[in-house]
């Protein structure tokens, strides 16, 4: 579980600040960050499997896990429907890493990589051209950091050739008139 902070001073100045985790929306949250969380611990379990038998059932958890996203994004924008949630911020930190870190590392090629899944792609899009998103993740830094300290895999410490493009997940970041709408609002009193 994530708790969300307190109000920002801008918050507090426009007397609203955003709700990731919306009272009629709390069940099927925790669901998802459930579900989605078992896809996170598939990728490091298959980094880490010691067996063949253990790294193909790893690779299935999270096969099942991008499908189980891809499909329920078909139909709406964010995991839990039209807004963002705690859920899309949950999964988010994976979904930057996969195709640059996981998808090669721990996965070894075997699920593909979420580019190539449309609604995946789509959502991660949406998610990084909300304001201030884009600033707080360095896609590089992740590779540096997993491919140079996980030696066991990565005994030789060599990195992939950046990507001149590595950090572009989608379009140029939305200001917050036109991000308004993807968000729940709270009142504050």
């Amino acid at each position: 579980f994530v708790s969300t902070a307190a109000a920002s001073a801008d918050e507090q100045r426009h007397g609203r600040a955003v709700e990731l985790f919306p009272e009629a929306l709390r069940e099927e949250i925790e669901d998802t960050n459930s579900w989605t969380y078992e896809l996170c611990n598939a990728t490091y379990r298959a980094g880490f499997a010691t067996s063949q038998e253990a790294f193909e059932r790893a690779v299935r958890d999270a096969s099942a896990g991008l499908d189980r996203a891809d499909k329920l994004l078909a139909d709406r924008r964010f995991l839990c429907g039209d807004r963002l949630t705690e859920a899309d911020v949950m999964l988010l930190p994976c979904a930057v890493r996969f195709d640059a870190v996981y998808a090669f590392l721990f996965l070894r090629g075997s699920c593909g990589l979420w580019r190539e899944r449309v609604n995946l792609r789509r959502w991660l899009s949406d998610c990084w051209s909300l304001p201030g998103v884009r600033e707080t993740v360095s896609v590089r830094a992740c590779q540096e950091s997993y491919y140079r300290t996980l030696f066991p895999l990565n005994p030789s410490q060599i990195l992939p050739v950046a990507s001149p493009d590595l950090d572009a997940f989608g379009p140029e970041p939305l200001d917050e008139a036109q991000a308004e709408n993807l968000f729940h609002w709270n009142i504050l009193a």
